[in-house]
């Protein structure tokens, strides 16, 4: 979709800028250009950012997500529902998306070893992936949505009966068993627990009240089966094997089949005594942001990133990417990527796993950002905003991708419309049989493409099966442009000079009612008017090609 996009703002010679102000990233203040921003799922919002620079431009991508929407739940998602292999971000929300759980964004996930081995904590559906490790901070979601950025501890132990009974420390979770170790395995280690045969496996199954695989509580199991001296024991969808060794094989070799016992694994958060019900989880690398502060712990290199963040009331959740290695993105710090992310309302963040991982899925347009690897890369496990809305594929809503366009006297737009069900989901992304209509003092239609022929900023109206959206038209009057070219020149504010990549033929700055303010001829700078505002800038490069951008001076 992305092509698309860029195809079509091509390919219509239109100029549009919906202007978001500046952001700091670090030192450098960076003018901002809007590519997109619409909805995507119920309560949530994707953004894509430019942050124009001559020297370090970058491209950012947000979702917003509404932890508060009764049909939104965070979901973490393991490659292939398996701690042992890899798999695609967007296949792993292809996958698990069914009639009433719609995966409609998300983002890699945690770092991960070769074949997919999971380096940090993971949940999944109130299940431990990976139990968290010691000093690593990951970000967790309890059955109402609520998110934990914090260091978690890991404890477990299975009793013999009740609380009462004689019991065992559960060693860890999914991992290779050792002497004397009691491992829990279930159906997120694979079909088997892959042990050797020295030892002890009792396959266990829910029962009684307990109906689903929780933490931080007594979850009752019935024994199943159990077998000696044999190993590698399969697990069936839903249950799980207690697998020991020497004095855990001990401990085990006293349990019989049909025994009622009980299991608690506890995962708790460093920073507090709440024991919420945690059932999600990814890992991450460091923590970013802290109470909206900029932590002092930088990984200075500049790399594609991934990271994950909420709100200071914990009623929004922030994905975001930003690009790297490239020419359009150089890619950022992690000090950086908070900076980024608080931005966008962000109190608490953590970086996720960066570099050829970093990627961002929508439903219906598949990834959003450009990946470093050329290719999508298979990773250990992936972050999503999962909607539970009813079925509806009636459209009920429109929007543009472009809701305020700048055009030249007598430019041309031809908008595409997505369309959205009553629940907020994405049913279309580019609707057809949608009507224009606009004062005639703004311009003209004609079919499906608007011309910028009057002399008046207004509204142009869409309308489809009576449902109506309106773009707001910008016309930038007087400043002379006659060509459609876009140059690929780089303009960027840097105290009172405005500084471009390369020399170009023409400079020329005007003020948003179309007034020049300077021009000059063969320049690589032009200095910055005095008199703060908002101004368009326009370069003709030494080919002829325009470049047209909207900058702020403060």
């Amino acid at each position: 979709m992305k092509k698309t996009l860029i195809s079509f703002s091509l390919l219509s010679f239109f100029i549009s800028f919906s202007f978001a102000g500046n952001i700091v990233v670090g030192t450098k203040t960076y003018p901002v250009d809007t590519l997109a921003h619409f909805k995507v799922g119920p309560g949530s919002y994707y953004t894509a950012l430019s942050l124009m620079d001559a020297t370090a431009p970058l491209r950012v991508f947000f979702l917003e997500v509404d932890a508060k929407n009764q049909y939104t739940q965070l979901k973490a998602v393991l490659a292939r529902d398996s701690t042992v292999t890899c798999e695609r971000t967007s296949a792993m929300a292809i996958r698990k998306t069914t009639a009433g759980a719609a995966y409609f964004g998300g983002i890699n996930g945690g770092m991960f070893a070769a074949a997919g081995n999971l380096s940090q904590g993971c949940m999944v559906g109130g299940e431990v992936a990976r139990a968290p490790y010691v000093g690593v901070t990951d970000i967790a979601f309890d059955r109402d949505n609520v998110p934990f950025i914090d260091p978690k501890a890991y404890y477990g132990k299975v009793y013999a009966g009740d609380s009462l009974s004689p019991s065992l420390l559960i060693t860890n979770i999914n991992v290779a068993r050792a002497t004397n170790n009691l491992i829990l395995y279930n159906q997120l280690n694979g079909h088997y627990t892959h042990t050797n045969q020295s030892g002890c496996e009792v396959r266990v199954q829910l029962t009684g009240s307990s109906t689903t695989w929780d933490v931080n509580k007594f979850v009752n199991v019935k024994v199943m089966s159990k077998i000696s001296g044999q190993g590698n024991m399969a697990i069936p969808a839903g249950e799980a094997v207690l697998s020991g060794n020497g004095t855990a094989e001990t401990f085990l070799n006293a349990l019989n089949v049909n025994d009622v016992i009980s299991i608690k694994i506890k995962i708790t958060l460093n920073s507090s005594t709440e024991k919420p019900l945690l059932t999600d989880m990814v890992g991450g690398d460091r923590p970013i942001l802290q109470h909206g502060l900029v932590t002092d712990n930088d990984w200075a290199a500049l790399n594609p990133r991934t990271a994950v963040g909420y709100s200071a009331d914990k009623g929004k959740i922030y994905f975001c990417v930003v690009d790297g290695r490239s020419t359009i993105s150089v890619g950022v710090s992690t000090k950086q990527l908070a900076d980024i992310i608080k931005s966008a309302g962000a109190s608490e963040a953590i970086n996720l796993d960066g570099g050829g991982s970093s990627c961002m899925y929508v439903k219906g347009l598949n990834l959003m950002n450009i990946v470093s690897d050329g290719t999508e890369r298979a990773v250990g496990n992936g972050l999503f905003a999962v909607s539970s809305a009813p079925t509806d594929v009636t459209i009920s809503e429109i929007s543009a991708y472009k809701k305020t366009v700048e055009l030249p006297k007598n430019g041309t737009f031809t908008p595409t419309f997505i369309g959205y069900n009553q629940y907020g989901a994405l049913l279309n992304t580019n609707v057809q049989g949608v009507t224009l209509s606009c004062p005639a003092g703004l311009g003209s239609v004609n079919g499906g493409t608007f011309t910028a022929s009057g002399t008046q900023n207004g509204v142009l109206t869409a309308t489809y099966n009576s449902i109506q959206t309106t773009i707001n038209i910008i016309t930038l009057n007087g400043t002379g442009i006659d060509k459609h070219e876009m140059s690929n020149v780089y303009i960027s504010l840097n105290g009172n000079q405005i500084h471009i990549s390369e020399e170009v033929a023409l400079a020329e700055i005007y003020s948003i009612t179309g007034q020049k303010v300077a021009s000059v001829t063969n320049v690589s700078s032009i200095k910055a008017p005095v008199a703060k505002g908002v101004y368009i800038v326009i370069v003709v490069d030494k080919a002829g090609a325009k470049k047209i951008q909207k900058m702020t001076v403060n």
